[in-house]
This record gives structure tokens, sequence and C-alpha cells, in this order.
């Protein structure tokens, strides 16, 4: 991959790569919550700034989020994120005890983002035949700026390729939702590149 904006051919392997890798999350989330059905929507490829990210995150509405690196045959971020809501009713169909609605960054939460983003990256691997995991979940709260902000600054920003997005749906009563987000560095898009022949 030679030009910083992907081509047309690479943005079809790259959404190509982020729906394995994001099939697989989705089938881990389910078995999470108890066999719920859960559904995602096309990925897409966005430019990695936060401007991009912000309106999917609920803007200036509180969210959760669980923030993790990418470690192996590429490096870049990860980023799981709900609305606090959502996040709350997750945990509850866990079965865990989120104390009588307090502050819903638990254990439960970590643990189903090391679950659902080892997946992804299990996905991508092996259509890739690249080594990938992740590294242990930072749980974040607070207003969808301040998490994007927190996390995608101007310096990582500008070591970022693309941003690999695409929302979740719980088939639950009320109906639960999230975003997923991959963002390889640039030397890991070319790897991926590499690695899938082009």
């Amino acid at each position: 991959m030679t030009a910083a904006i992907p081509n047309e051919l690479e943005l079809d392997a790259l959404r190509e790569i982020a729906n394995v890798g994001c099939g697989n999350a989705a089938t881990a989330l389910s078995r999470m919550v108890g066999g719920k059905r859960v559904q995602i929507d096309v990925p897409r490829v966005l430019p990695p700034r936060p401007d991009s990210l912000l309106p999917l995150v609920e803007g200036e509405g509180a969210v959760v989020a669980a923030a993790l690196e990418i470690e192996g045959g590429i490096t870049g971020q990860m980023l799981l994120v709900w609305p606090e809501q959502d996040a709350r009713e997750l945990i509850a169909l866990m079965g865990a005890d989120v104390d009588g609605g307090s502050d819903p960054r638990h254990s439960a939460l970590a643990e189903l983002a090391n679950v659902v983003c080892s997946a992804c990256l299990t996905g991508i691997a092996s259509l890739t035949g690249l080594q990938l995991q992740p590294t242990p979940p930072e749980l974040l709260s607070g207003t969808g700026l301040e998490i994007v902000e927190g996390f995608l600054p101007a310096e990582r920003a500008e070591r970022a390729a693309v941003v690999l997005e695409a929302r979740f749906h719980a088939v639950h009563v009320p109906p639960l939702s999230g975003r997923f987000f991959v963002i390889p560095d640039r030397a890991g898009l070319s790897r991926l590149m590499r690695a899938i022949g082009l």
C-alpha cells in the first residue's frame, strides 16, 4: 500500500477484513449475552480523525468504552463503545451484579471486551495469516467527546491509517447497540495489505 489514502481495491479489501473480524466478534458477543442474536452493520472505512468518530459515539451523551492495543503482526488500537444504559443492560444479560445500577465499569464488561476483541483479531488472523492479540482492556467512561479525544489524540491520529467501524445490534428488549472500531497504524495497514496480496 503506497498511498496515504487507500484506493478502491484496498478499501474493498479492508471492508472484507473488517467484515470477517466483526462477524467473529458478533458471534462471541452473542455467546457472552446468553445466545441473544447479535447483528452487525456493514463495516465502514473512515478517516482517522476525531470528527469522523464523534458522531458515532453519542457526541455529548454518556458512554462506556473499552480501549485496547493490537500487538503482534500489526500494531494499532481497538475501541468498543456503548451508550451507558446499553452497557448496564449488557452486564445484566451476562448475569453480573451492577450494584444497584452504579458504575457500569464492571469486570464483566472488561471480560466481554477482551473476548470480543480477541475474536475479532482471530478472524482477521485467519484471513491474513498474521499473529494478532489484544492487550488487556482499559475501561473508560464519560461523554463521547471525552472518549474520542482521549483515545485518538492528534499524535495518534497522525500514526493511524484508517478507522474500520461497525455497529452491533443485540436483539433484546429494549434493543442494545454499540460501536466497534479497529484502527491499524500505517505500518500495520501496509502489512495487512501485503498479507492478502495487495
